[in-house]
């Protein structure tokens, strides 16, 4: 005669496979997330990260993302950088993704050229 599975170990067998589903999808949204961000978003060649801050567990992934830069490239020679990129990225197709993202320039005190990273991406 067949034993019936005890009711604790099978609440105990859906706890876990539900904890182990979750844990899969939240790496497979944060890994989508940060593919997005750093096809769309990259880094300037020239920078220096000055600082980061995340709400998640790393930055630019799922949950909100903002970095500061500085480089001392003049800021006409960032915004060209950034220009061809945006041209390159549109003939690529690379018009939306999952993440919202902005970047912005401008120029520091000292005259060193400020980026600023923010990226956004929740599923």
């Amino acid at each position: 005669m067949r034993k019936r599975p005890s009711t604790l170990r099978s609440l105990l067998s859906l706890l876990i496979g539900g904890v182990v589903v979750t844990l899969i999808l939240f790496a497979t949204a944060d890994g989508l997330c940060r593919y997005d961000i750093s096809r769309r978003l990259p880094y300037y060649p020239n920078a220096e990260l000055v600082s980061a801050q995340s709400d998640s567990f790393r930055l630019r992934a799922l949950g909100n993302t903002e970095m500061i830069f500085s480089t001392s490239d003049t800021e006409e020679e960032v915004r060209t950088w950034y220009r061809n990129l945006n041209i390159e990225q549109l003939n690529k197709g690379i018009l939306r993704g999952l993440a919202d993202i902005q970047r912005t320039i401008r120029v520091s005190e000292d005259g060193d050229t400020i980026i600023l990273y923010y990226s956004s991406c929740g599923l």
